[in-house]
């Protein structure tokens, strides 16, 4: 026996075994990573395993049989000269060297974050994380898996190589019997995330699937059977193996940029993801009912388990947001007052300046403090320092968000306002509000029919906003009577609707009527911009005076005044700023020269 050992080590079949070995798993990795992309059905890999499987014994027997010389290959025979099986022994050893180098390298490739796979060669790095299925019994777990969904989509929005749908946009497709594809092509992206959430007790079964859309071949999936405890850990995976299986390189400092945002406190992240849920939920319903302030509630509870819990920070402020601006009066803390609501918005906003790592993030936070302060004199110098780039890739579109491209518009950067909200469309382009904000900026621009063509451009589901958005730009157009045909729909609660019906009429030469609907309104809330500038239309200038005033000298008129102005028509006013004097010092303070709306025929 070891006379057969010592002939199987000289005829070098114990070297050609192994660099066979090390070859073959090269081969199997290049055929993984081509195959695919190739459009090679799935067996033809297990068809190139298997022969390489067969392979192997047959290479044994040719290097047992065979021997290569410097005369050419010959059969080896007992006793041959030892120096030739030596130098053919010393090339095997150069070629299991150079392989073992090469197999090193690709593990190394692979370890530093990026692991080849057929996506690797994609140039549209896109994704849509779309809300994971509940599929637990009772499926009342649905705002667990939507949590979690958001968690996944917030550590890979921060990746700056990567385009990902916002929340608002990649949830508009929940529930809707759609294939994959075209929900693709509706977000313009090239790849979708899609997954369900099992949970009983304290036990969750994950899955989470990477599909490129084109074929829907999918790319990566992968299932995790865990704690809930553990839901960090499988959220932090599964945006890692996304991240890895899209080609992106992915550092320590990436990887502390994708995980800054959340929280470690397993109990401050399910009450985060119930009021995240609850938040989507109010914006798609247009402002109806009190769920801000069951957003508010749960997001105070969270703040109180973990202090530095930015994305619960920058929640809790929506609702004191929508109160300063008079739109979220239903369901407030008993005796919240415009001015208390003024001071948690600063807090907030302070807050989250201090828990923010990374610059823009800090710089957004401290221009939109600015902005809700009563000195609007540091505005400029923020504006200039922001990075636009990377706040779209770090903050997702929300009401405070849209300050930027109305503080834009009002400095005069119309162009760099419209760019803004043309690319915040590109990552969330189902988001209602994003819509409104552009068809205003493109007034600003050019006017209503530049306005008009974003109007008609918006996705067909948010018929009210269009129709309130139609209704003041043609009255801007000067053609109001064209406006009575479209205010019938308005919606919106009795004031709103009252409101543009008064006004519509009024432009339209009937000041008597429209004077009747104004004075069968029964609930006149300042906030309403609607209503003031109707009675100015009307004829009732004193009392429009009046509530001009009232608007301006409470905590959030001046704000909300400018952002009405900005959001509808680019950044001209509609009333008379000797009226608001707040307003007009905020402006001087920042350096705007104001501009004035001239509806035609008035």
């Amino acid at each position: 026996m070891g006379v057969f050992f010592r002939e199987l080590k000289r005829r070098s079949v114990f070297r050609v075994g192994a660099a066979y070995a090390v070859v073959c798993w090269l081969i199997l990795q290049v055929i993984d990573l081509t195959f695919p992309r190739l459009g090679f059905p799935d067996w033809t890999i297990t068809l190139g395993l298997v022969l390489l499987l067969i392979g192997f014994p047959v290479a044994l027997v040719l290097a047992w049989s065979f021997d290569p010389t410097p005369g050419g290959i010959r059969r080896t025979k007992y006793g041959d000269d030892e120096a030739v099986t030596v130098q053919s022994g010393q090339k095997l050893n150069l070629l299991i060297a150079a392989a073992l180098v090469a197999a090193l390298g690709f593990i190394a490739y692979q370890n530093l974050g990026i692991r080849p796979d057929p996506a690797r060669f994609e140039t549209n790095k896109s994704v849509a994380v779309l809300p994971f299925d509940d599929l637990s019994e009772g499926g009342n777990q649905a705002w667990f898996s939507d949590g979690l969904t958001e968690e996944i989509l917030n550590s890979l929005v921060r990746l700056p190589e990567l385009k990902v749908i916002s929340r608002t946009s990649s949830f508009f497709f929940r529930d809707q019997d759609m294939p994959l594809r075209e929900i693709a092509e509706r977000l313009d992206v090239a790849h979708i995330v899609e997954g369900s959430v099992r949970r009983s007790g304290d036990r969750m079964r994950v899955t989470a699937q990477l599909i490129r859309a084109a074929d829907d071949s999918h790319i990566w999936t992968e299932t995790y059977t865990a704690s809930s405890d553990d839901v960090f850990s499988v959220q932090e995976e599964i945006a890692e193996k996304i991240a890895v299986a899209l080609d992106i390189f992915l550092d320590d400092a990436k990887r502390e940029a994708m995980f800054s945002f959340g929280t470690r406190n397993v109990e401050a992240w399910e009450l985060y993801s119930k009021a995240s849920r609850l938040e989507h939920e109010w914006y798609l319903t247009f402002g109806v009912g009190d769920k801000l302030w069951r957003v508010a509630e749960l997001t105070e509870k969270a703040l109180e388990l973990d202090p530095t819990f930015l994305a619960a920070q920058f929640l809790h402020v929506t609702a004191y947001t929508h109160f300063v601006f008079g739109e979220n009066s239903d369901g407030a803390p008993r005796g919240l007052t415009p001015e208390k609501a003024q001071e948690v918005i600063l807090e907030d906003f302070d807050a989250a300046a201090a828990l923010a790592r990374h610059p823009a993030e800090v710089t957004f936070f401290r221009l939109n403090r600015a902005f809700y302060s009563d000195d609007w004199s540091e505005i400029p110098a923020l504006i200039d320092s922001l990075d636009l780039s990377a706040v779209q890739g770090i903050i997702q579109a929300s009401v405070s968000g849209h300050a930027i491209d109305n503080m834009l518009s009002i400095l005069g950067r119309k162009q760099d306002a419209f760019d803004y909200l043309q690319e915040a469309l590109r990552r969330s382009p189902y988001d209602p509000s994003l819509w409104w904000h552009i068809s205003g900026a493109a007034f600003g621009l050019g006017g209503p029919d530049r306005a008009f063509e974003y109007i008609e451009k918006g996705p067909a589901e948010f018929k009210v906003n269009y129709i309130r958005k139609t209704v003041y730009t043609l009255i801007a157009a000067g053609r109001a009577d064209e406006a009575l045909a479209t205010v019938e729909n308005y919606g919106g609660n009795e004031t709103h609707q009252a409101s543009a019906m008064a006004l519509v009429l009024a432009y339209s030469g009937r000041k008597a009527e429209a004077r009747d609907v104004l004075a069968r309104i029964s609930n006149p809330d300042y906030g309403f911009w609607r209503l003031a500038w109707a009675m100015e239309a009307a004829g009732k200038r004193e009392k429009a005076e009046a509530l001009y005033r009232s608007i301006d000298a409470r905590p959030g008129g001046t704000q909300a005044l400018m952002l009405y102005a900005t959001s509808v028509y680019g950044g001209k006013f509609f009333h008379d700023l000797n009226w608001t004097p707040n307003l007009a010092a905020r402006l001087a303070e920042a350096g705007v020269e104001p501009e004035r709306l001239t509806i035609p025929g008035q």
